[in-house]
């Protein structure tokens, strides 16, 4: 499939998240040995040339993972980019000011106000995904703003863990032990799309790894960090 897509024309993007999770492959596959690297750079530039900023959200953590594989241990070349992606997430972050009390069950979530949506759904996990990433990477993330970063990723996945089924919604359920723990499409909707629950755990992963990142950081200055996409090699032992 990457061989057919690399031998095609370069198309002007839709923006559809199928492009972003092929422009994340050929970014590892052109990082782990070089080939097609100009097209899959070409192919990322243009992707986040012809995608809005808003619909960008969307379209992570894949783009995300795909700059920074392109961009190895260097300077990553959308930075400030990727930087004002996150600020506009946190700025659709919900709080308990915005839900109250009687609706605090949707904390912590994004609203995708381009979707038609104006409540959170398990969409969130996407740029959760990559801010929890951002979040151990020097270059999109300063230590002055670490500890704010912390703050809002918690209660992005106080969320997350809010779809999450435990045993009383799994009881309505003809088989429990399927659905427990799955990720549901949204607080009332007990439907489980696999994209839910892998984008959810992928979100986990990457906030668990990038914590452990930050703490022996703290612990040993003098240890390098691993700021890398999962599964890049760029992860420190």
């Amino acid at each position: 499939m990457l061989a057919a897509h690399t031998a095609a024309p370069l198309a002007t993007p839709r923006g559809t998240v199928a492009e972003a999770v092929l422009a994340w492959a050929v970014a590892e596959r052109a990082a782990r040995t070089g080939q097609d690297r100009a097209f899959a750079e070409s192919q990322l530039r243009a992707l986040v040339r012809e995608t809005p900023k808003g619909g960008m959200v969307g379209l992570m953590p894949w783009v995300g993972w795909a700059e920074l594989a392109l961009a190895g241990e260097g300077p990553v070349a959308s930075a400030v980019y990727l930087r004002e992606v996150r600020d506009a997430v946190w700025t659709y972050q919900l709080t308990l000011r915005d839900t109250g009390i009687e609706e605090r069950d949707l904390q912590g979530g994004i609203v995708f106000t381009s979707g038609g949506l104006s409540l959170p759904t398990w969409n969130s996990a996407r740029p959760i995904a990559f801010a929890a990433t951002m979040l151990r990477d020097p270059r999109l993330t300063t230590p002055e703003e670490m500890p704010g970063e912390v703050v809002r990723l918690i209660d992005a996945m106080r969320f997350l863990q809010q779809l999450a089924a435990g045993p009383a919604v799994a009881a309505f359920s003809g088989r429990p032990e399927l659905v427990r723990g799955g990720i549901r499409a949204a607080v009332w909707d007990p439907h489980q799309p696999p994209e839910a629950t892998a984008l959810a755990m992928l979100a986990t992963a990457e906030l668990l790894r990038s914590l452990d990142t930050v703490e022996r950081a703290a612990r040993d200055p003098q240890t390098p960090a691993g700021s890398g996409p999962p599964g890049t090699g760029a992860e420190r032992p």
